[in-house]
């Protein structure tokens, strides 16, 4: 990746982050406790509580100019596109008085964690590909356990690495049944 294209990807990232907050604190979105347990004053924390993300999907590319002009490409798709129905009375209502100091404040605010997501990201990047080898490497030693029901098992690519890293497949023969005698 160059320069240019990692920031338009957190950039784009951290747009969408920031958004969510917004649509946490205008209440178009409630944070839901895992576990059914409500923590107390303080307790609340990313381990324990999170928010069902409104999915908005791709947006014009001029959206990507400014956090300004993507909050406003997101609302207008949010309540104007078919495809958002589920959402769309509860994101008029909440978000149609939004000014645009409000949204440059709450970009103000959050700009110094920008860092903390590129970091995230990149983290997660570079442990990728070890968590999933690991996991098919599970998903093979759990055939490979299993002779009673499995023949043979193997991974295999599935097309060029180049395509996707997430290119391999675990493969079980399952025994055939031993004829009654």
């Amino acid at each position: 990746w160059t320069e240019a294209e990692s920031d338009n990807f957190f950039s784009r990232h951290f747009y969408r982050a920031v958004l969510q907050k917004i649509f946490l604190d205008r209440g178009v979105i409630t944070k839901i406790y895992h576990n059914g347990h409500i923590p107390k004053e303080g307790e609340d924390s990313p381990f324990n509580s999170s928010t069902k993300p409104v999915i908005i999907g791709s947006l014009r590319k001029s959206c990507y100019t400014s956090f300004l002009a993507y909050v406003r490409g997101a609302i207008k798709k949010l309540t104007t596109h078919s495809d958002y129905r589920e959402h769309c009375a509860i994101i008029q209502e909440k978000m149609s008085d939004i000014t645009d100091e409000e949204i440059a404040r709450y970009e103000a605010e959050l700009l110094p964690r920008r860092r903390e997501l590129s970091s995230i990201w990149s983290l997660m990047a570079f442990s990728a590909t070890v968590v999933e080898s690991l996991i098919v490497t599970d998903r093979w030693l759990y055939l490979r356990q299993h002779t009673d029901l499995v023949q043979k098992c193997r991974v295999e690519p599935v097309f060029d690495y180049t395509q996707s890293p997430r290119n391999l497949v675990v493969v079980g023969v399952k025994k055939r049944p031993n004829p009654p005698s």
